[in-house]
């Protein structure tokens, strides 16, 4: 994967990952990519976790540092933009765009920024089954698990009956 991915800061592939960071902001702030694609939109939000936990490649000069810093700042409000833009008709189209690498991000970003409040019931449990959501994913989304607590306890039950039949 050539995307930007946070996975700790002691991951060992951070410089591989800074490197694109770099490469990213710039397309960012030169205008080659736009923050409107779901998969741009959860890379900006690795590449902020990264900045946000002060790691960052040992050539960068802290000018370059401030410069990212404003790269990012500048576009971090289309995230939230995006994500909360996510309702009962375009949930489905937009999660099925994510990457592979990208879909526990995605659930954190729908988390943070309630995205699920837009969402009603019978929507979600018709994603559900419509999708091929790891639950524990959305088991990890605190906001998520309370607001769809019933959907996400009956899926579960049914899960487990599922697997009682076929032992």
């Amino acid at each position: 994967m050539n995307r930007v991915k946070f996975y700790s800061i002691n991951d060992l592939l951070y410089g591989h990952n800074l490197k694109n960071c770099e490469s990213s902001l710039n397309d960012f702030d030169l205008g080659l990519r736009d923050v409107t694609d779901v998969n741009d939109i959860i890379e900006l939000y690795n590449i902020k976790k990264y900045f946000d936990n002060e790691v960052y490649l040992v050539e960068w000069t802290s000018d370059i540092i401030k410069q990212f810093k404003g790269i990012v700042s500048n576009n971090y409000a289309n995230v939230a933009r995006f994500i909360k833009s996510i309702n009962n008709d375009n949930l489905l189209s937009i999660y099925k765009g994510v990457s592979r690498e990208y879909t526990s991000d995605f659930w954190e970003l729908f988390d943070k920024f309630k995205a699920f409040e837009n969402i009603s019931e019978d929507k979600f449990e018709k994603f559900m089954g419509e999708s091929n959501v790891l639950l524990l994913n959305i088991l990890r989304c605190k906001n998520v698990t309370n607001h769809f607590g019933e959907i996400i306890r009956k899926i579960c039950l049914v899960t487990y009956h599922l697997q009682l039949n076929y032992s």
